[in-house]
């Protein structure tokens, strides 16, 4: 019953990863994991931007769409191995997820039973700089994760608050005073910059500029001129 089918497009995810309270992770960048990751979109995305990537879902014909879509697409070099067929109870969770930079929780259709068996699998496997993106507030005011942002992007479902932990970091506070990183203007201002220069498949100098304007976007600039060269902006938006 904690089952459902949901996307967030490319833009979306370029946004979230724009955030100040993911600069960490974008720059070390590393092994990124989708906890519920469906059909693999998060991934294609995760490893269109610079990660090593792996997926886990319960429902095995959406990890077969995985599978076959890393070996349709093959130049963006997510190996068909990368996505495995698991409950996030299950014991091997801990070994996929240790050592991950970045773990995404698509958790926001889950029960109880569930979230709490990811927390504490996280909890004991994840080293201690690692970041969790989280679809639910499931992790909030649990030790030892913290809060330290929240992004809101669109989503097929509508508008959706990211959550952004860490295990080790104080709250992220802006300039302003606020804590939470992006506010849902400037995640809707990047997502928008982001879908401009994907459209362009590439870009020209204008949409580089315009993402020049805003240090964070800077490294989404960099990554989508190192990415979108062999894997157009057409193909990233059909894997959604």
């Amino acid at each position: 019953e904690a089952l459902s089918f949901g996307t967030t497009s490319f833009a979306a995810f370029c946004a979230l990863l724009a955030a100040p309270c993911l600069e960490d992770a974008r720059h070390k960048g590393g092994a990124c994991v989708v906890l519920g990751s469906s059909t693999g979109t998060l991934c294609f995305y995760a490893a269109a931007l610079g990660f090593d990537v792996r997926g886990v879902d319960v429902m095995e014909p959406a990890v077969a769409v995985s599978r076959s879509l890393a070996i349709t697409h093959s130049e963006i070099g997510v190996d068909a191995g990368a996505f495995r067929v698991l409950d996030v109870r299950d014991a091997d969770i801990g070994r996929i997820v240790r050592g991950a930079t970045l773990v995404v929780v698509a958790s926001s259709c889950w029960g109880a039973e569930l979230c709490d068996a990811y927390a504490e699998v996280l909890e004991a496997s994840l080293d201690s700089d690692a970041t969790v993106v989280d679809f639910s507030a499931h992790l909030d005011d649990r030790p030892p994760f913290t809060k330290v942002g929240e992004v809101r992007v669109d989503a097929s479902w509508g508008s959706a608050p990211l959550r952004v932990y860490a295990l080790s970091r104080m709250p992220y506070v802006n300039s302003l005073g606020g804590s939470g990183g992006f506010s849902d203007r400037s995640a809707s201002n990047a997502a928008s910059n982001v879908a401009g220069a994907a459209a362009a498949e590439g870009g020209d100098d204008a949409n580089v500029e315009e993402l020049e304007e805003e240090p964070s976007l800077l490294w989404l600039a960099e990554a989508l001129a190192r990415t979108l060269g062999p894997l157009t902006a057409h193909e990233l938006r059909q894997l959604g």
